[in-house]
């Protein structure tokens, strides 16, 4: 077995992910077997006295089967700094790196050892790659100093043990990572002739159409091979060349990936990599927490009129965690399905919420709030404290969480969010739709609704900027999503009593501009509810007494619909 140890010697590795931004503060651990070999690639050529052909050899038969990885833990860490670009004006920089933690640097060293367990180098081979190893002065970016050497064995018990996934499955635990890797020769072949077969019927048929253009004779068999033979010396035709590729050039010709590469996968385990929490930052109380706030690790975050596809998937992806948390037992408890021991529907609202936290300023989410009345149980909040989370689905980009807060609605709620509260869970009077209600009933045109004693409702008339009154009992009808939504009011905060309902055209402004509620998405994907039959809309609600949230009423109310923030009364700060 061939084994290629990399120790870091400021036990820090700065490195972006492939199809990641620097700025996103994603971060790669361990270094990708794609990144170690054009590592050997670069200092074969450019510092050793081996020869190209020699160099080429040795990376050919390393990049012909996938290598196992053992990776010692590490922490998570990010540093922002102005870069400046003469003559323009600075530009902020995320580096999010790795960092052994300072209680395991006295004992041992960022450590990771790449083992090929069917590999046997000759000894020319050997003593080449040995050679490129030993000049090995980083890996990654340039402040990531290492050390490289080989050996017949790992030896390191305190390093954890990463395999190439080969299916798509979703089995065992962790969170999965991918970077390219060079096809085999069997397969690169294969796929070249495909590509460059491709490549040249689609360039005869932009030749053939300008033939047809200006009307002179066209022949298509020579211009086809022409065309096959230009597309194949473009092609990569082995491991070595598809390493040598140039990423500039693959960026500005729309690659994804390299030509000639497939995307390797390994299962990275929870403890590989954690996060870290400042002392008091998640808040721990006597009573079941009832809310977790989960922000979005990203910098490319999801548009708040996507909050319900993304409520339903976070949703899945809760119980799932919760279930691997409680060893797969399949029993979640009512808290977080809803339904009883006989698959009925509970009664009430008891479970599980997942509401989405707009940006301050921005049209996206910034957050998640995770909210079960009954109590978190044991199991979700073991899982929601693993540092590896990751919301992830198909023809979706993933999105890293971070648990920031847990606790109840009266911890977690209020008007300053420079501390992590959050206005969703505020007490407040005054109550302003982040998403727009969508009722349960069908209108019934002709029949006035039985409003409350001094109730005032107004509406805003379309194309008007202001409010205009109308009669309640002229004006709201039974079923309509103003009655509808004092209705669900009624029965789901007791003691709280409207004095004011204003029917808006679109929800709150945010970043300046006002969303029609027609732009938010408000059909689920999976599962059923009862839907009314009218438009969604917006409100803003005013009560007698300040109401505790959060407030999230009619369809997909437990998928981020029908959502309320609170209004304070004055600006914060102010008498």
């Amino acid at each position: 077995m061939l084994t290629l140890h990399v120790r870091f010697q400021q036990n820090q590795f700065h490195a972006t992910p492939w199809s990641h931004q620097v700025n996103e503060g994603v971060v790669e651990w361990p270094p990708s077997p794609w990144r170690l070999l054009r590592t050997l690639v670069s200092v074969g050529l450019s510092r050793s006295g081996q020869a190209p052909a020699a160099v080429e050899t040795v990376v050919n038969k390393l990049a012909g089967s996938a290598p196992d990885i053992w990776a010692s833990p590490v922490t998570v860490a990010q540093s922002r700094h102005y870069l400046p670009v003469w003559p323009e004006k600075t530009v902020k920089v995320l580096d999010t790196f790795c960092v052994l933690s300072a209680r395991d640097t006295m004992s041992h060293a960022a450590h990771v050892v790449y083992a090929w367990p069917a590999l046997e180098l000759d000894p020319a081979d050997y003593a080449t790659l040995s050679e490129i190893a030993a000049l090995v002065t980083f890996v990654g970016r340039a402040e990531s100093w290492a050390t490289c050497w080989l050996d017949s064995g790992v030896a390191q018990p305190d390093l954890l043990h990463l395999t190439p996934e080969t299916g798509r499955g979703h089995s065992g635990e962790g969170d999965v990572v991918g970077a390219p890797w060079p096809l085999t020769p069997p397969e690169l072949e294969a796929w070249r002739e495909a590509a460059a077969h491709d490549a040249a019927s689609r360039q005869v048929k932009r030749e053939r159409d300008r033939a047809a253009a200006s009307a002179k004779s066209f022949k298509e068999d020579k211009a086809f091979a022409k065309a096959l033979l230009r597309a194949l010396d473009a092609l990569p035709a082995t491991p070595w060349e598809v390493l040598g590729a140039d990423t500039a050039a693959l960026q500005k010709a729309g690659w994804s990936l390299p030509p000639g590469a497939m995307t390797l996968r390994y299962r990275r385990p929870p403890q590989l990599l954690a996060s870290p929490r400042p002392a008091g930052q998640i808040r721990v109380t006597e009573r079941r927490p009832t809310t977790a706030r989960l922000l979005i690790a990203s910098r490319v975050r999801p548009q708040v009129q996507r909050s319900l596809p993304y409520a339903e998937r976070l949703r899945r992806a809760l119980l799932y965690w919760t279930d691997a948390a409680d060893g797969r037992r399949g029993e979640l408890p009512d808290a977080l399905t809803g339904r009883c021991a006989d698959h009925t529907l509970a009664i009430g609202h008891e479970h599980l919420h997942v509401l989405c936290e707009p940006e301050k300023g921005r049209p996206r989410i910034g957050a998640f709030l995770i909210h079960v009345p009954a109590g978190i149980p044991p199991a979700m909040e073991r899982a929601l404290r693993n540092p590896g989370l990751v919301l992830r689905e198909a023809e979706e980009s993933d999105l890293p969480l971070v648990l920031a807060h847990m606790g109840t609605t009266q911890e977690l709620g209020g008007f300053r969010g420079d501390l992590g509260q959050s206005t969703l869970l505020a007490a407040a009077r005054v109550w302003e739709s982040v998403t727009p209600f969508v009722g349960t009933r069908h209108s019934k045109p002709g029949r006035l609704a039985n409003l409350p004693p001094g109730l005032r409702v107004t509406q805003t008339e379309p194309g008007s900027g202001g409010p205009a009154p109308s009669a309640n009992e002229a004006r709201v009808v039974q079923g309509d999503p103003a009655d509808d939504l004092l209705r669900l009011l009624a029965l789901n905060l007791e003691g709280a009593t409207p004095i004011a309902l204003h029917r808006m055209q679109h929800v709150h402004p945010i970043a300046g501009r006002p969303i029609a509620c027609s732009e938010f998405r408000t059909q689920r994907r999976h599962g059923g509810g009862t839907r009314g039959g009218a438009f969604p809309c917006a409100f803003r609600i005013t009560f007698a007494e300040a109401v505790r949230g959060p407030i999230a009423l009619g369809f997909g109310a437990h998928f981020s619909l029908g959502l309320f923030r609170a209004v304070p009364d004055a600006p914060p700060g102010e008498p």
